[in-house]
């Protein structure tokens, strides 16, 4: 009984978090550089590469931490469940953390090369 309703919550997360892409909107044209020749345009390159990167960690922390909760929950107090559940929380921690690093470096790299430039 309680997999039955595990699994059917989980199944309704997966669903809800579909439904965002199902009525995201698609954009009529899209220009993408055929090559990158100047500072701004690498910049946003990198910039749309971290989003992308963010993105998915974000999301699979949070993935983590249900999964973990839910494991912590159903656990009944066996250590190898907790354990586990221990570990997917410190693993939804360094993606989190990996994922800020990924947001906050490039802007640090780009102040780093600009005023390398301004000469």
């Amino acid at each position: 009984m309680k997999k039955g309703i595990i699994i059917g919550l989980l199944t309704s997360v997966f669903m809800l978090s579909f439904a965002s892409i199902a009525f995201a909107a698609v954009p009529t044209t899209v220009q993408t550089p055929a090559t990158v020749e100047t500072f701004g345009q690498l910049a946003t390159v990198i910039d749309r590469v971290v989003n992308f990167i963010f993105t998915g960690l974000i999301i699979g922390a949070i993935i983590f931490v249900i999964l973990a909760a839910f494991q912590f929950l159903t656990g009944g107090g066996d250590p190898e469940q907790l354990g586990q559940a221990r570990s997917k929380i410190i693993w939804a921690a360094v993606a989190i953390a990996v994922g800020l690093a990924a947001k906050g470096l490039p802007t640090i790299f780009k102040a780093f090369l600009e005023t390398g430039t301004s000469t």
